[in-house]
């Protein structure tokens, strides 16, 4: 520090000064985020969990309204369970009432595609190899346990040799 009565030196320059001249210290005042009041467990995909997954996928799918697109997604086959997602690439977050949301991973989705997939998915699919598809129920309002999951998610694609 230096004997300047108005240091502008502070680390954020003058965004920093202007955050700390708010109360409390920060901008934790303004933007509350939703209290949590429930506790979500992430936890690894199993079989059991099918069903589970492929009821909350039924659900938001007739909540928004969609037409089944022809040819079918690969994301939508993942989530109806027609395609099983790579080893150590799923998991499920439950709350106090049940499995809430699911995120699933393909390492190599080409290998899925098959010849039924839109032209130019070939393209696609040389360039970024790896699918993810996440769904969480509405009920699900503190986003922290669906960022923790995506990112254990991508972790693990990372983690099985696939940079995309």
């Amino acid at each position: 520090m230096n004997d300047d009565p108005e240091p502008w030196d502070f680390r954020g320059g003058l965004s920093g000064e202007f955050q700390r001249m708010l109360p409390g210290h920060g901008n934790r005042d303004l933007f509350k985020h939703p209290p949590m009041t429930a506790v979500y467990c992430i936890r690894s995909y199993c079989t059991e969990d099918k069903a589970e997954v492929q009821k909350i996928f039924k659900e938001l799918q007739r909540g928004e309204g969609q037409i089944p697109l022809q040819p079918k997604l690969i994301s939508d086959s993942l989530s109806s369970g027609e395609i099983a997602p790579s080893p150590h690439c799923a998991l499920v977050v439950e709350d106090d009432i049940g499995v809430c949301g699911y995120a699933l991973g393909l390492t190599d989705a080409k290998q899925a595609a098959g010849m039924d997939q839109r032209p130019g998915s070939d393209t696609l699919l040389k360039d970024f190899p790896s699918l993810v598809v996440a769904q969480v129920l509405p009920r699900v309002t503190d986003p922290s346990p669906v960022k923790r999951m995506i990112t254990q998610l991508l972790s693990s694609i990372r983690n099985s040799g696939k940079s995309n």
